[in-house]
C-alpha cells in the first residue's frame, strides 16, 4: 500500500520524491497513471498523502469531497490528504510560484505580464500574478480561446511584456523555443515552471536577449514543502528548507564560473569545492594535463583553433555532469555552443575583478593578456558575453572568501 505519492502521466523521472524524503523520513512513490480510470481507482485506494500533477489536476478538483478556496479558484489540486474518510484537495503550487517570485526579488505590481499556455498551471500563476497587482496579464497558446489569450504570431499583442512565464510542459524535453525572444524590448524576466534543466532552450534564447531566467526548482521545492505540512499538519522549519535545496541543488545540476583572465575563476571554485565538499573541474587544467603542456605553449605550438577545439570537447563532457564545480577559462564564452552546452546544467556566475588590483606577476603565463593593458582591452571586448551568458554576477575585491560567502547567500 502507498501511503505517500505522486501521480502523473509520466513522473518516473520527477525530482518529488527526492524533495520529500529529505524533508521527513518517510517512503514516498512515483506512480505513472495512463488514464482516468487508473487515477480514480488509484484515489479510492488508502493512501495518505498524495502529490498530483499534469495531467490530471482538474480530475482531482472534481473528485475531492473538501477542497480549499484556492483550488476553487484555479479549479484545480495538486495536493490531496485523507482525513476522516474524505479527500481534502489543495493547491500547494500556488504557495510555490508565490515562494519562487518572492525568493528571486521580482516584483509584479504595476507590471504587464505574459503567460505561455493556459492549462491548470497557467491558471495558478495568474491567480498569484492577480494577487500581487499585476498590472495585466495576457496568454499565448496554439489555440487561443479565453479572453487576452492570443496565438504565438500576434506579436504586437504581447511583444511589450515585462514579466514572461512559460507554463507549458516545452522545454522537458528538446524542445525548441516557441518565442522570438528579440521582440521583447521592455521584458525583465522569463520565469520556467520547467525544473529537469538549469535552462531550458527558451530561457537559454532568453538570457541571450538580456533577459534574466529563472527555473521551477524552487517552485517544486516550495510546493512540496507546503503539501507535507498539509501531510502531517506541523510546519518545517526554515533551515530545514534550506539545506534540502542546496543539497539537492547539487544532485542536479552544476554551479558553472565564467569570468575575464585573473578575475578568481580557479581560486573560487577550489575554496568552494572544499567547503561544499563537491567535485570541481578547471577546464583549462584539464586541457593541461590532456595535452601534458602549459596553455601559454599550446597557444605557441599548435594555435587557437586547436586550443578552442580542446576546450569545447572538454566543456561539452564536462557540462554532462551534475554536482559539480565547473571553472572555465576566460576565451569560453566566445563560442554560442560552449555556453549552450554549460546552461543546460548549470548556474552561471559570472566574477570580475578590478584591474587596478591585480600584480604584475599574475600576468605569467598568459597567452592572451600579458599586461594591465591587454586585460582592459580584452574585458571591454568580452564583458557583454560575461553579462549575456551569465545568471548573476559578482564582483571579487580580492577576498576569496567574501566571494564564497555572496555565492552561499544566492545558493
Amino acid at each position: 500500500m502507498i501511503e505517500y505519492g505522486l501521480i502523473g502521466s509520466n513522473v518516473e523521472n520527477s525530482f518529488s520524491k527526492l524533495i520529500h524524503e529529505s524533508f521527513k523520513k518517510i517512503h514516498y512513490e512515483l506512480v505513472s497513471l495512463k488514464t482516468e480510470k487508473e487515477v480514480l481507482e488509484f484515489l479510492d485506494s488508502d493512501f495518505k498523502g498524495l502529490n498530483v500533477t499534469i495531467p490530471y489536476k482538474n480530475l482531482a478538483f472534481t473528485y475531492c469531497d473538501v477542497v480549499s478556496d484556492t483550488a476553487k479558484v484555479t479549479e484545480c489540486v495538486n495536493t490531496i490528504v485523507r482525513k476522516d474518510g474524505k479527500l481534502y484537495g489543495y493547491n500547494t503550487d500556488i504557495f510555490g510560484f508565490e515562494k519562487l517570485i518572492e525568493r528571486n526579488n521580482i516584483t509584479i505590481e504595476n507590471k504587464d505580464c505574459l503567460i505561455l499556455g493556459t492549462g491548470s498551471t497557467s491558471r495558478t500563476v495568474t491567480f498569484v500574478l492577480e494577487k500581487l497587482g499585476a498590472k495585466s496579464i495576457k496568454y499565448l497558446s496554439r489555440d487561443p480561446k479565453i479572453p487576452n489569450s492570443f496565438g504565438y504570431n500576434d506579436f504586437n499583442h504581447y511583444k511589450s511584456s515585462q514579466i514572461i512565464i512559460n507554463t507549458t510542459p516545452i522545454g522537458m524535453n528538446e524542445e525548441e523555443s516557441l518565442l522570438d525572444f528579440s521582440i521583447f524590448s521592455n521584458a525583465e524576466y522569463f520565469v520556467d515552471v520547467i525544473y529537469n534543466k538549469a535552462h531550458t532552450k527558451m530561457a537559454i534564447k532568453a538570457l541571450n536577449n538580456g533577459i534574466k531566467t529563472i527555473n521551477g526548482f524552487y517552485m517544486l521545492l516550495a510546493q512540496a514543502q507546503r503539501s507535507q505540512e498539509l501531510f502531517f499538519e506541523r510546519e518545517i522549519e526554515e533551515e530545514i528548507v534550506k539545506k534540502t535545496y542546496t543539497k539537492l541543488f547539487f544532485k542536479f545540476y552544476n554551479l558553472a564560473l565564467i569570468g575575464h583572465p585573473l578575475s578568481g575563476k580557479t581560486s573560487v571554485a577550489n575554496a568552494l569545492s572544499i567547503r561544499l565538499k563537491i567535485p570541481y573541474i578547471d577546464i583549462d587544467n584539464e586541457i593541461e594535463k590532456q595535452e601534458g603542456s602549459k596553455i601559454v605553449k599550446i597557444f605557441a605550438e599548435k594555435g587557437v583553433p586547436y586550443f578552442r577545439n580542446l576546450e569545447y570537447s572538454l566543456i561539452e563532457k564536462y557540462s554532462k555532469l551534475k554536482g559539480t564545480i565547473i571553472s572555465l577559462g576566460g576565451g569560453s564564452v566566445l563560442y554560442e555552443n560552449n555556453m549552450n552546452n554549460i546552461l543546460n546544467s548549470s548556474l552561471v556566475i559570472s566574477l570580475s575583478r578590478d584591474p587596478s588590483i591585480i600584480q604584475e606577476k599574475e600576468f605569467v603565463n598568459r597567452p592572451l593578456c600579458t599586461c594591465k593593458k591587454q586585460l582592459v582591452d580584452l574585458i571591454s571586448k568580452r564583458k557583454c558575453l560575461y553579462e549575456k551568458y551569465s545568471d548573476l554576477h559578482i564582483q571579487n575585491d580580492g577576498s576569496i572568501e567574501k566571494v564564497i560567502e555572496k555565492i552561499g547567500e544566492i545558493l
